[in-house]
């Protein structure tokens, strides 16, 4: 094995990037057929790791995708020691860089974290890759991945009024409607509050109208989950729904909100198209609960 990692050096100090990445796999999946499943995913990670450092970076993501797949084909558990795993990689790069980490991250999150006991894949991941794209001002994507945090609620509120400043007074209700729509969809009341109510203050703080009725359903809409009120529930839905209407996809959140916390049966949606890659599979049937 020495003689092997020092053929890796060697490759590498000659900046021969390729044929060090393909030396790593190689032995990685021989310490695999062995059995040696451990010492097969600790030196991919070092492996990417290094070829990052050397700012090869396609290679180590190559490497790290590489880790991920023995993770998955041994069945091996998300767990603190393993996230770190990822996490190391992605803290590997350049700030400026980041981004080409995002596709290892997504990939980790959605096929290996993702299981039936966490439907929403690790929820640090998620706050990283949040990050990345706030960081790029990408703030779409970030919002996708911020939803799927947990207790990020400031940060997440941040980037909203951050993005909010980018569209009209008239559109400054839509920004957080969307993603808090989105978190009680998922079952997230405490953290869509807490979201809400961060938004809230910093729009009266800047003297900004709170008025709205899009923004008074949803303080009613908290209220309803609360009490766990099915009859008042369809009376907001039926009161506010020329205000739901003013984005397509609104009414179908709330038709999800429906059937998550009162079982109430509307007809199927194309929630993937909705959603995109947040996990639309979680939005199939209403046996998620509160």
């Amino acid at each position: 094995m020495s003689n092997f990692l020092n053929t890796i050096e060697e490759a590498i100090r000659k900046k021969n990037y390729y044929r060090a990445q393909q030396l790593y796999i190689s032995l990685a999946f021989r310490f695999k057929s062995k059995g040696e499943t451990e010492q097969a995913i600790n030196l991919l990670s070092s492996g990417s790791i290094k070829l990052i450092q050397n700012g090869e970076y396609l290679g180590g993501i190559a490497l790290g995708f590489k880790m991920i797949e023995i993770l998955i084909s041994e069945k091996i558990k998300p767990d603190e020691n393993r996230i770190k795993l990822i996490e190391n990689i992605v803290d590997c790069f350049p700030e400026k860089e980041k981004t080409q980490a995002t596709s290892f991250i997504e990939h980790a999150i959605d096929k290996w974290t993702t299981t039936k006991e966490n439907i929403l894949g690790d929820a640090n991941l998620h706050y990283i890759t949040a990050k990345i794209y706030e960081n790029n001002e990408d703030y779409g994507e970030s919002q996708k991945h911020y939803i799927q945090t947990k207790g990020r609620t400031k940060e997440f509120g941040k980037m909203l009024i951050t993005w909010a400043k980018q569209g009209t007074k008239s559109e400054i209700d839509l920004f957080i409607a969307r993603p808090i729509l989105q978190m009680l969809c998922f079952s997230n009341l405490d953290d869509s509050e807490s979201l809400y109510e961060y938004y809230i203050q910093e729009l009266v703080s800047n003297m900004m109208n709170i008025q709205t009725p899009l923004l008074n359903f949803i303080t009613f809409l908290f209220r309803t989950l609360r009490r766990d009120s099915k009859e008042l529930f369809l009376m907001l839905r039926e009161k506010y729904l020329p205000s739901l209407q003013r984005d397509p996809s609104f009414v179908k959140f709330v038709d999800q909100i429906g059937r998550v916390y009162f079982d109430i049966e509307t007809p199927r949606q194309d929630f993937a198209s909705l959603f995109g890659n947040l996990i639309p599979s979680l939005l199939g049937d209403s046996e998620e609960k509160k």
